[in-house]
């Protein structure tokens, strides 16, 4: 064993406050993983989340709040918002005709992961310019906001999501301040869910 490695483990036993430290961050850990794991086999929040609103809004307004355009612009509509609890529900068909299942694969088309996440990170782009603005009216013109994904804790891809599939993406803004987010979003094809994670993101 190395010197300094005995030394750093010894500090820790005997700091009290470096060791509730560590529970801390492993009960944090355990929480998140608990969190993630529930939502493996239960919806985010029920279609009738109470005080939703109706938001049915197609690409030509989600296009005036975010920056991403054809071909990367990865939610069709906006089905619900909900203030209050942070929330947003959104829709993406999986077009059979995408050129992505040339090469994903032949004979066995399957919807790349990292293009449902980026499906479930704009989809809480969306809900953060509804929750930024204190609104839930579409801008009249072009009032985007921007953002980059910082950091991802946990995805799991639960089911594969195949062509012609409708992708209902739900998302749950778990706390935010002006610059950073951390968002919880699931997606379920058919009300069997798929896919499960959790991120952060930038916003400017």
């Amino acid at each position: 064993m190395r010197p300094s490695f005995f030394f750093s483990a010894y500090r820790q036993l005997k700091n009290p406050t470096s060791r509730l430290k560590g529970q801390i961050f492993n009960a944090r850990f355990r929480m998140k993983n608990l969190e993630l794991n529930r939502l493996k086999t239960q919806l985010l929040f029920a279609q009738d989340a109470a005080n939703q609103l109706d938001a049915s809004l197609d690409q030509s307004q989600i296009k005036k709040m975010i920056p991403h355009r054809a071909p990367f612009l990865m939610v069709d509509n906006v089905e619900l918002i909900n203030l209050e609890l942070r929330l947003i529900q959104a829709t993406r068909w999986i077009d059979p005709k995408d050129p992505v299942f040339e090469g994903h694969f032949p004979n066995n088309p399957i919807y790349p992961g990292v293009l449902q996440q980026e499906s479930m990170f704009q989809t809480a782009l969306i809900l953060m310019y509804f929750l930024l603005n204190e609104t839930v009216v579409p801008p009249l013109e072009e009032q985007v906001t921007n953002a980059v994904g910082t950091r991802i804790y946990d995805v799991f891809h639960l089911s594969a999501v195949r062509p012609d599939d409708l992708m209902t993406i739900r998302c749950c803004i778990a706390e935010y301040d002006s610059l950073v987010a951390t968002a919880i979003v699931q997606i379920a094809v058919n009300q069997q869910i798929v896919t499960v994670g959790k991120g952060e993101f930038f916003v400017f």
